[in-house]
């Protein structure tokens, strides 16, 4: 049979706030990012996509002429060019994101870490007391008063 004692109820506590506290400062901004993120990069594929129309109506006009030649190296260029500008600034986002979320992740965890030891800290006396009392209790039926004195100390 499943008991429910304070042990059950502080650990659905915690995980309830990490779930909440991983959702408010690590999935909310990540999200927020990946989607300027896609914003970016959709803007970046129609302006080359319109670069590229562009292109190939001017080439549609001029076939055969040398302006042609210099018309697709320009495309080419501009098309590449764009294409490493938003790899650049994609791998710039995502490094500062993930620069963000370390540092986000160490100040929780020290934080965790200074509640947990709290936590313990405050635990150290009912332990104890508990523990005298079960003592207590198992060697109050004992006829050895001495060894119960010895543990009690």
């Amino acid at each position: 049979m499943v008991s429910v004692d304070f042990t059950l109820v502080l650990f659905t506590a915690s995980f309830i706030l990490f779930i909440y506290l991983m959702n408010l400062l690590f999935f909310s901004p990540l999200r927020t990012v990946i989607n300027s993120r896609e914003g970016k990069i959709k803007a970046n594929r129609r302006k080359t996509e319109s670069l590229v129309e562009e292109v190939e109506s001017k080439i549609e006009a001029f076939k055969d002429d040398e302006f042609i030649k210099n018309a697709r190296a320009e495309s080419s260029r501009l098309i590449s060019e764009a294409n490493s500008e938003a790899a650049n600034k994609r791998q710039a986002l995502i490094n500062e994101t993930a620069e963000q979320l370390k540092q986000k992740k160490a100040k929780n965890h020290s934080a965790i870490e200074k509640e947990k030891s709290q936590i313990l800290k405050n635990l150290e006396g009912p332990i104890k007391e508990i523990t005298h009392l079960m003592v207590g209790k198992v060697l109050s039926n004992a006829n050895d008063i001495q060894i119960q004195e010895e543990i009690a100390a």
